[in-house]
């Protein structure tokens, strides 16, 4: 009972460690398992070999070399080898050791089990999500007051719509769809990605991105310059992220196993120009980017000027 309950406890222990660990315990179990089994000897009614080889009439004599004097072969050892030999192997397993082995048994079938489903489902290695964000430049407050000028947004209301257009230019790039690159980044960055993608193109490769997940994210800072609207924006995302090979499909880079953790610091930017200041209806003075004239309770529809990706930083 001692030494079964020291094999549970092996077994607990090595459930907290390495899976390369659980089997090495696993292993000594079963081999120290197999010097506790307790070995019954069977002995039947007519076992031994009680007459002498030597008795009288024998053909094999009293001088024969076989006699039950001399021999090495005597009935009492002949019978014990006769014994043994004919056990061999018949063993009988005590009731601990049983449940042990039972316990050993369904534990190698759940490892088994958690090996497939391991293979068959990828797993997302997460990162902490307890990362710190960085420094504002201004406080949410200063940045609202900003942004009240130009556009009737609120920050909420921004870093959703910021988070969607990050996501939108992955699946642009990850598609080779110029177009949409070209509406969501500006000439830079559009640039860049296209001199990329094309060598992409020439290797027969593809960027696969998907299942993205935000955590984190926060307005930085904002800022005017030369009439154009420049927000930054930090956005902590994980996605999977790989390239594979166009032909075979196989993976040439980075894993579909592990998700990417990726923490960004960005910056959308917006020509304040564009915006409609006066209302078309009765030429009220307006605040830019108001979709309703305070004069005249117009609709006002302003110019399709958006927010495009203007930088773009992994940190």
């Amino acid at each position: 009972m001692k030494l079964s309950l020291f094999y549970v406890i092996i077994l607990i222990v090595g459930g907290c460690m390495k899976k390369h660990i659980k089997l090495l315990m696993i292993v000594l179990v079963l081999f120290v398992s197999l010097f506790s089994l307790n070995r019954i000897t069977n002995v039947k009614a007519d076992s031994g070999w009680d007459s002498s080889y030597s008795s009288g009439g024998s053909s094999w004599g009293s001088g024969s070399s076989w006699s039950s004097s001399d021999s090495s072969w005597s009935s009492s050892s002949y019978s014990s080898y006769r014994n043994s030999s004919d056990d061999l192997g018949e063993y009988q397993l005590d009731d601990d050791t049983i449940i042990v082995y039972v316990i050993v048994f369904v534990y190698l079938f759940a490892l088994w089990v958690s090996h497939l489903i391991d293979n068959k489902t990828p797993n997302v290695t997460r990162k902490s999500n307890n990362l710190p964000l960085p420094d504002k430049v201004k406080s949410d407050e200063e940045i609202q007051a900003i942004i009240s000028k130009y556009i009737n947004k609120t920050i909420t209301e921004l870093e959703a719509e910021f988070c969607e257009k990050f996501v939108k230019v992955q699946n642009a790039w990850m598609n080779f769809d110029y177009d949409s690159l070209k509406k969501l980044c500006s000439n830079e960055i559009y640039n860049t990605y296209y001199e990329e993608l094309e060598a992409l193109k020439i290797k027969h490769q593809q960027n696969i991105m998907s299942n993205f997940a935000k955590y984190k994210d926060t307005l930085l800072d904002v800022k005017v310059e030369n009439n154009i609207l420049i927000v930054q924006y930090y956005l902590l995302i994980e996605f999977y992220d790989y390239v594979i090979d166009v032909d075979s499909g196989k993976v040439v880079k980075g894993t579909k196993k592990d998700a990417m953790f990726n923490a960004y610091k960005l910056e959308f930017s917006m020509n304040v120009n564009k915006l409609i200041t006066s209302c078309p209806n009765c030429g009220g003075s307006i605040e830019p980017g108001t979709t309703t004239c305070e004069h005249c309770k117009a609709v006002i529809v302003q110019d399709s000027n958006e927010f495009i990706m203007s930088n773009k930083r992994r940190i």
